[in-house]
C-alpha cells in the first residue's frame, strides 16, 4: 500500500519534503495545457520510478485561483490509475506545488 499520511486518510496522499530527480514547472500555464503538460510528463517512460516536484505558481492574491485544486486531482486520479504511488504537497521557494513518485 501507498504511505498516507494519518491526516489525510487517503491511501497515496503524505505530506512531506523530500529529495526529487526532476522538476516539471508548470508555472505561468492556464489550468487546460498544464494538466495536459503533466498528463505526457507522468506517461513518459523516462519517469518511471522517478520522484518529480511539479512547481505552481503562488497566489496573485488571497482567494485567488491557483493550479493547486485542479492539478491536486488530476494527481489523486493519476494515483487511481496507477500511475503514480504518492502524492505529497509542498512548498518550496514561496511557490506551492507537489512531490509525486512514478510507478
Amino acid at each position: 500500500m501507498s504511505p498516507a499520511s494519518p491526516e489525510s486518510g487517503l491511501p497515496g496522499i503524505a505530506s512531506g519534503d523530500g529529495p526529487v530527480d526532476e522538476v516539471v514547472n508548470l508555472q505561468g500555464l492556464q489550468a487546460v495545457v498544464a494538466i495536459a503538460t503533466l498528463g505526457v510528463r507522468l506517461r513518459d517512460d523516462g519517469t518511471a520510478g522517478k520522484t518529480l516536484l511539479i512547481q505552481l505558481d503562488p497566489p496573485r492574491e488571497p482567494g485567488a485561483p491557483t493550479l493547486f485544486r485542479p492539478v491536486g486531482e488530476y494527481l489523486r486520479d493519476a494515483i487511481a490509475e496507477g500511475v503514480l504511488t504518492s502524492v505529497s504537497p509542498v512548498h518550496r521557494d514561496g511557490a506551492p506545488g507537489f512531490r509525486v513518485v512514478r510507478t
